[in-house]
């Protein structure tokens, strides 16, 4: 998979997912404005994935009801979470496990949104 730039700034790219974050892009379509990076983890992490390469982690926070979260580790072994604000401070993220790009994707919701995603990133950061 061919990266789309190198010489990504992380600051714009938060911002272009916060305001490309949506209904359509929620794991759950339950989007809050007020909390815009709720259910975008899964989503979200593997457009990083694409955009800056490295790895995909995942991890269960809790088994009942489920919850589980995603986040990136790039290629100089930095973690980066983009939707780390979805929880409140007190909760505890588990160490995560690597999660191929093609696992992390390969859920219907997922393979519906991350196209358009993407593309709408790309779009605001103008890149190709």
């Amino acid at each position: 998979m061919k990266k789309a730039a190198t010489k990504i700034n992380k600051k714009n790219l938060k911002q272009a997912l916060r305001v490309t974050w949506s209904e359509e892009t929620s794991w759950t379509k339950n989007f809050d404005p007020k909390n815009p990076s709720a259910d975008q983890c899964r989503v979200t992490a593997a457009v990083v994935r694409t955009l800056l390469g490295g790895k995909i982690l995942f991890t269960v926070i809790k088994k009942r009801p489920f919850v589980s979260h995603f986040w990136n580790r790039l290629p100089n072994g930095k973690e980066i979470d983009f939707t780390l604000e979805q929880f409140h401070k007190n909760i505890k993220i588990p160490k995560g496990r690597v999660m191929s790009f093609k696992e992390a994707t390969a859920a219907p919701r997922i393979k519906k949104t991350y196209p358009p995603f993407l593309k709408a990133i790309k779009k605001y950061l103008n890149i190709s």
